[in-house]
């Protein structure tokens, strides 16, 4: 982080280890309007989310495998751990998360795609889904404090796959996503678009 005049204040790195090969890469960032910051990421091991003294792991290992898994972590303007967690979808490398956005009551927004069985709740509940194309679209909603507040599926059939590159909202907490689509129908929760198209 650097201030307005471009003077360095902090930096913020994840621990990431317990794997043969190791690694963590962010992808997006937003700030709330209380200016903290949700950073979203993909890692690999065992990471340590909390920059600070305390630790708050999460792992991808498994006793004969690992997962590339998501990573969302909230801090405040200092830096300072807020929340954390992860999402999976059991498979090796299909679950990619694109954004995060936040709205005007500083809840974030995760979209990304899956390909695998995957719980869109990180923390202690569960909503289960399975894609219906080959690899489907998540949008998942947490409040201020990181409790789940929905996970929104969208998808085809077949070999149909979505890429979301982009989200935002807007004033109302509306939420905008914008990205690609290749196959020939699309549902979107409920409403069907057909035909063949790749855009």
């Amino acid at each position: 982080k650097v201030n307005s005049l471009g003077n360095y204040l902090w930096h913020f790195a994840t621990i990431t280890y317990n794997n043969a090969s190791p690694k963590s890469w962010g992808i997006d960032l937003a700030v709330d309007l209380n200016d903290n910051i949700i950073f979203v990421g993909r890692y690999e091991g065992n990471i340590d989310c909390d920059p600070g003294v305390g630790v708050f792991e999460i792992s991808s290992v498994f006793p004969n495998w690992s997962f590339i898994n998501v990573f969302f972590i909230k801090l405040d303007s200092n830096g300072n751990f807020i929340h954390g967690g992860e999402l999976t979808d059991g498979y090796y490398d299909t679950n990619v998360i694109y954004g995060v956005t936040t709205d005007h009551n500083n809840n974030s927004f995760l979209v990304g795609r899956f390909s695998g069985s995957m719980d869109f709740d990180p923390t202690t509940g569960a909503q289960l889904e399975t894609p219906t194309g080959a690899r489907d679209l998540y949008l998942i909603k947490l409040n201020a404090v990181g409790d789940f507040v929905f996970g929104q599926r969208i998808g085809g059939s077949g070999t149909n796959q979505i890429y979301p590159y982009d989200i935002t909202t807007d004033h109302f907490g509306d939420v905008y996503l914008v990205g690609k689509h290749s196959g020939s129908s699309l549902d979107f929760n409920g409403v069907l678009l057909s035909g063949s198209f790749n855009s």
